[in-house]
């Protein structure tokens, strides 16, 4: 009897002994939270919206490049690669994302945490400035699926944030998705007028949108087709943009806009004005390849480098004013 008690003694005092050693190797391999889910409902979000409004420079770093953007009056440039028109939807939603962040619990900053939530190799690394009135740099590390959140933390603070997944897939943006290759960059609603003439000067467009109607001045027009007639305008695309260009280069294209075969001017309801030229048909520009005299350049006074387009859209400049002139119903009293 003595020997069943010891042995039901020793049982019960090895199933202790290995209890505390698995969880004593649990708690060294997955570190506790130092703040716990209540103490946290007073952080809630990372970031403020206030916060993220500010930030004007923007480094991001995944397997697909480098990427470094700034901001000027309220527009967004690609500095790194290349020196281009950065697609401002695309910053904005990725910057938006971010103040959607929530704080799960937060770990501290060791090694073995910085291994299991893949934050010795991150899968994105952003810098923002200012973010906290200085420029703070961030790395995200594991995706839990089940879940649906991650791991971060900051380069210069010594804990590890566990926050719900970022509403945007930074890890997917590339060159082709950050660079703005619209020519007409806004909407036909953010119009107010349009104004076209030619190389000597003679007005063939004119519309002022008041009163939710659009005029040529005084007269009426039919609002239907001004706005296809706008749709079509903006949906004019690019070739390729120049923004590759040496002295030579630059010569060609001065050249010809120098003389431009017509000039568009756009008022936006922001008040913001924005002026654009049209070229005859191009023969050649240095280290350009086009076919001779199948394509024309348009520059706007709001980006950077001149656009390359097809000949094709030279029709949407034809027109003239009184092509889109309101009818005159009679109503006939039977």
């Amino acid at each position: 009897m003595v020997i069943v008690r010891n042995n039901f003694s020793n049982l019960l005092l090895g199933f202790f002994i290995l209890a505390l050693t698995v969880s004593s190797l649990v708690s060294e391999f997955f570190q506790a939270p130092i703040i716990s889910s209540r103490q946290l409902s007073r952080y809630q979000f990372l970031f403020s919206s206030e916060e993220i409004d500010k930030v004007n420079s923007v480094k991001l770093k995944t397997e697909l490049g480098n990427f470094s953007l700034s901001k000027s009056n309220n527009t967004w440039v690609l500095k790194e690669p290349r020196t281009i028109d950065a697609n401002s939807q695309i910053i904005n939603e990725m910057l938006s994302s971010l103040k959607e962040i929530k704080i799960k619990r937060i770990f501290p900053k060791d090694q073995i945490n910085l291994i299991n939530f893949s934050l010795e190799k991150p899968i994105v690394e952003l810098t923002l400035s200012p973010l906290k009135e200085k420029t703070r740099s961030l790395s995200f590390g594991l995706v839990n699926p089940i879940d649906k959140s991650t791991y971060m933390t900051f380069s210069n603070e010594d804990v590890i944030y566990h926050i719900t997944l970022y509403n945007f897939n930074f890890e997917k943006v590339d060159i082709a998705s950050l660079v703005d290759s619209r020519i007409f960059n806004f909407n036909v609603a953010d119009i107010s007028s349009l104004n076209i003439k030619d190389r000597n000067n003679n007005e063939r467009i004119n519309f002022n949108f008041k009163d939710n109607n659009w005029y040529d001045n005084k007269t009426l027009l039919d609002t239907e087709k001004v706005q296809n007639y706008l749709k079509e305008i903006l949906s004019i695309n690019t070739k390729f943009i120049l923004d590759k260009r040496d002295e030579e280069t630059q010569k060609d294209i001065d050249r010809y806009l120098e003389k431009p075969l017509y000039s568009i001017s756009m008022t936006l309801k922001s008040g913001e004005k924005v002026n654009y030229q049209i070229t005859s048909l191009i023969r050649s520009i240095k280290d350009v390849k086009v076919e001779e005299r199948q394509n024309f350049l348009i520059s706007a006074s709001n980006r950077q480098h001149p656009f390359l387009v097809s000949k094709s859209n030279y029709k949407l400049f034809y027109k003239k004013t009184r092509h889109f002139k309101a009818r005159n119903f009679k109503k006939f009293i039977y």
